[in-house]
C-alpha cells in the first residue's frame, strides 16, 4: 500500500537519498525547507518512496520499486496525483528517477503511459572563490530582493512574489532560508536570482528575466551576486537546466561550474 506522508513523516524517506549534493530538490521537501508532497510504502522505514516538488512541478521515484508497488502507485496517480494536479491546472505528470532508481525502472512502471522525454543537467562549482567581478549598467540598480519585499513598490511586484512562492511556503520561509538578488530598472524588477531549493548546506540557483528585458545580459548580474552571496558563506552552490538550454548552460560555465550529471526526465498528459 501506498500512503501520502505528513510533514512530520517526510523524514522517513531522507536515507532512500544520496549523500551527494545532487538531488537537493526532492531533499529540500523532505527536509520542511520547501514546499511538496510524499508519498512513501510504508510510514516509518519506506523502500520506495515519490516526492513532489512544488518548485519545477515535477517528481522524483526513491527507492526499489516491486511489480506491486509499481501498480500501487499508478493507482495513486490515477485517484489522488492526478485530480490534485487537474484543481492546480497542470497539464503534465513529470517525473524522474533517483538512483538506484534507473531510466529502465521508470519506463517499465508507467509502460501503459504516453511518454515524452528530456535530458536534465547537474553542474558542480569547481570555480575559485574570487567573486565573480559584473558591471551593472547605469540605468540599473542591484538589489537584495528582501528590500523590495519589505518596501513593495516595484511596479511588477506580482511578477517577483510568483517567483518566490513558486519556491517557498511564504515570504516569511523565503527570508529565512533564502537568499536573494534582482536588478532594478525604471521601478521595474528585470531579473533575479532566488535560492530555489535547500538542503543542508547546498542552495541552488534560480533565475528569471522580465519577457521585455532578456538577452541582455542580466540574468548573468544577478546569479553573480547570488553566487558571491553563496561562496561568502561557505555554501555549495546547485546549478542545474535542461541539457537543450545552452545559454544556462553557458551562464553556469562562465561563473566555474563544471557539468557533473546527467538525468532523464520523462512525462506524460494528465488527460490521456
Amino acid at each position: 500500500m501506498l500512503f501520502e506522508l505528513s510533514k512530520e513523516q517526510f523524514k522517513c524517506a531522507r536515507p532512500l537519498l544520496p549523500l551527494s549534493n545532487e538531488f537537493v530538490e526532492p531533499k529540500g521537501v523532505i527536509d520542511l525547507n520547501n514546499p511538496g508532497w510524499v508519498f512513501a510504502d510504508s510510514l516509518t522505514q519506506p523502500e520506495a518512496a515519490m516526492v513532489w516538488t512544488q518548485g519545477n512541478c515535477g517528481f522524483y521515484l526513491l527507492g526499489k520499486y516491486t511489480i506491486q508497488c509499481a501498480k500501487e502507485l499508478n493507482h495513486v496517480i490515477d485517484t489522488i496525483i492526478i485530480p490534485r494536479l487537474v484543481s492546480r491546472k497542470t497539464e503534465y505528470f513529470e517525473f524522474s528517477g533517483v538512483p538506484p532508481v534507473t531510466d529502465m525502472d521508470l519506463e517499465n512502471i508507467f509502460k501503459s503511459r504516453k511518454l515524452y522525454s528530456w535530458q536534465q543537467t547537474i553542474y558542480q562549482y569547481n570555480g575559485s572563490n574570487t567573486i565573480p567581478n559584473i558591471v551593472v549598467p547605469h540605468q540599473a540598480k542591484l538589489c537584495d530582493i528582501k528590500d523590495i519585499l519589505e518596501i513593495n513598490t516595484a511596479e511588477n511586484m506580482t511578477f517577483v512574489k510568483n517567483r518566490i512562492l513558486n519556491y517557498w511556503e511564504s515570504f516569511e520561509a523565503f527570508n529565512a532560508k533564502a537568499y536573494g538578488y534582482c536588478l532594478l530598472i525604471d521601478n521595474i524588477v528585470a531579473s533575479l536570482a532566488i535560492t530555489g531549493w535547500t538542503a543542508g548546506n547546498v542552495y541552488a540557483i534560480s533565475i528569471e528575466v522580465e519577457a521585455t528585458y532578456r538577452r541582455r545580459g542580466y540574468a548573468k548580474i544577478c546569479a553573480s551576486s547570488l553566487l558571491s552571496c553563496y561562496l561568502q558563506k561557505g555554501y555549495v552552490p546547485h546549478w542545474e537546466c535542461e541539457t537543450d538550454n545552452i545559454a544556462s548552460a553557458k551562464l553556469a560555465e562562465s561563473f566555474g561550474f563544471v557539468e557533473s550529471n546527467n538525468y532523464q526526465v520523462y512525462g506524460f498528459k494528465v488527460n490521456e
